[in-house]
């Protein structure tokens, strides 16, 4: 694998390990022992769990820029020993200086930072928007003669018989590693997802993408009680404090530094 202004193997690192390597190129290359020094730091990033590591079947090499490796790899590593549970991937940013590298949090089972009612200390604003629903997936191998279909009967049977395909590529070349991918997408998006902005006037100067949080009250507008991932926060000062949380699918990207 190269990255800009580097070379590394990556054949053999566990994934977390690979990503705090590439970042710390990532300094190194702008800074210098002799040079300003930085307090941008790699101390953030956790491994996988359970481990997963490169091998030369899932290795993705080449020559790009750091931060593609970094979103390429991130995209490899994941964790469904949830099930039946939504497989939970793994997500990257900035908390101050330190760059976080992590599982995301499980949905079900976290704790949330924070509760919000819709109507009492809370608005819902903008736009509510869904993500496709898959009930089938068809994941080719990087050799052609190795693909899978997999198909979720019950989430059909929920959508009256119908049924809705995606397709995609492994980076494996063997037959379990295509039906391994195909029933994670499936179970990814057999349900909807809603992405949507709330509005709070309350102090949320500690939440940050990636975090859960409790919002109740919303059922009217189409957004049922329950906890939601933090995509995003917005804090305005001016003309008075507030804050807009975006939950479900971020409206931008938050981490194009690198």
């Amino acid at each position: 694998m190269q990255t800009t202004g580097t070379s590394l193997n990556p054949i053999g690192h566990e994934i977390g390990g690979l990503v705090a390597t590439l970042i710390q190129g990532a300094i190194d290359l702008q800074w210098t022992a002799t040079g300003p020094t930085s307090e941008f730091s790699i101390q953030g990033i956790a491994g996988t769990s359970p481990a997963q590591f490169v091998t030369e079947e899932n290795a993705i090499v080449g020559t790009d820029s750091i931060k593609a490796f970094i979103d390429s790899y991130t995209g490899l590593a994941f964790d469904d020993s949830q099930y039946p549970n939504t497989p939970l991937g793994y997500e990257y940013g900035m908390r101050d200086q330190y760059f976080l590298w992590r599982k995301q949090k499980a949905i079900t089972t976290t704790t949330p930072a924070m509760r919000l009612t819709v109507g009492i200390d809370a608005i819902i604003s903008g736009n509510i928007s869904t993500t496709p629903v898959y009930t089938d997936a068809h994941v080719k191998a990087k050799v052609d003669a190795n693909s899978y279909s997999h198909a979720d009967k019950d989430t059909s049977r929920r959508w009256g018989g119908r049924r809705f395909w995606t397709t995609d590529t492994s980076s494996s070349s063997f037959l379990d590693a295509a039906q391994s991918l195909a029933v994670r997408i499936v179970e990814t998006f057999k349900n909807e997802r809603r992405s949507f902005v709330i509005e709070t006037m309350r102090d949320t100067f500690f939440l940050h993408p990636g975090d859960i949080i409790h919002i109740a009250g919303g059922e009217s507008l189409g957004v049922p009680s329950g906890n939601y991932r933090i995509s995003e926060v917005n804090i305005e000062f001016y003309p008075a404090m507030k804050t807009k949380i975006t939950v479900g699918d971020p409206e931008r990207l938050l981490t194009d530094f690198l």
